[in-house]
């Protein structure tokens, strides 16, 4: 992609996650309004009662409509909480014990970590959330594991450390010269057009059913991504399977730590 149209492609994101990020924190005032309420009225309503219980399917409702909220803003990077040190290796070893328990076994999954970016005392580091980077991978994972439902696939994973000069990070729209972990998710699904690919990082964009998605699982990726100083990039064509890489810098004269990896849930 030339860098003229990176950089129209990057305004227009920043103008769309600037907007999102406004209407998600509407969104939330409304939502903790209609939260207290639907509690106290929970509250004066007898237990066994058909009234309680469709309270309570309410409440379920809010706590889904907040977890959107978020990844609205982890898309517009307005997310305060405080990065850590992460290893992503850790990341990628949680969520591939989700994948191999939930994705259909038509569908082989191969990794390939750089010992640079193995778990272990000399893991090479970035600054993030975990939760984001977790979801953010699975995120990848999932949107992989939809091209190549119901046929005969493979879903490949790596990780590399590699260093990136000047003129390069130009290229690929990142942060800056340095070190950097690349994940790479490959699948061997339908692939995308060139007008799908333009698109696939805009909030609310998919090509899913109905009912199979928000829209919101690569802006999200993008956000999160964003947000650490890197970048994520799509190779892909009709009937060729498609190839997402993402960028993230690595952080300089750390140490080890153990990563927590919370449980959430995939935009699939």
């Amino acid at each position: 992609m030339p860098i003229e149209e990176q950089l129209r492609q990057s305004q227009k994101m920043e103008a769309l996650g600037t907007l999102a990020g406004r209407i998600a924190h509407d969104f939330n005032n409304i939502l903790t309004a209609m939260n207290g309420y639907i509690t106290l009225a929970r509250r004066q309503t007898a237990g066994g009662s058909p009234s309680r219980k469709h309270l309570d399917e309410v409440l379920k409702s809010t706590d889904r409509a907040k977890g959107l909220i978020q990844q609205i803003l982890a898309f517009s990077r307005k997310t305060e909480d405080e990065r850590e040190l992460v290893c992503v290796a850790d990341i990628l070893d949680e969520v591939l014990k989700f994948l191999r328990v939930s994705i259909p076994s038509t569908i082989e999954i191969s990794t390939n970590v750089d010992p640079k970016c193995q778990a272990g005392p000399n893991c090479e580091m970035v600054f993030a959330l975990p939760a984001q980077l977790f979801q953010l991978v699975i995120n990848l994972c999932g949107n992989a594991e939809h091209a190549m439902r119901g046929a005969v696939g493979l879903l490949e994973i790596d990780l590399n450390s590699v260093d990136i000069g000047a003129t390069e990070a130009r290229a690929k729209s990142v942060s800056g010269e340095g070190r950097y972990i690349v994940l790479t998710v490959r699948d061997t699904g339908t692939g995308m057009d060139e007008d799908t690919k333009k698109r696939i990082f805009e909030p609310f964009f998919t090509t899913k059913e109905v009912g199979e998605g928000t829209g919101l699982g690569l802006a999200t990726a993008h956000g999160i991504v964003t947000a650490s100083g890197g970048n994520i990039t799509v190779d892909s064509a009709p009937g060729k399977g498609t190839t997402f890489r993402v960028y993230l810098p690595v952080a300089d004269g750390t140490k080890r730590q153990a990563t927590k990896v919370p449980e959430i849930l995939a935009e699939n």
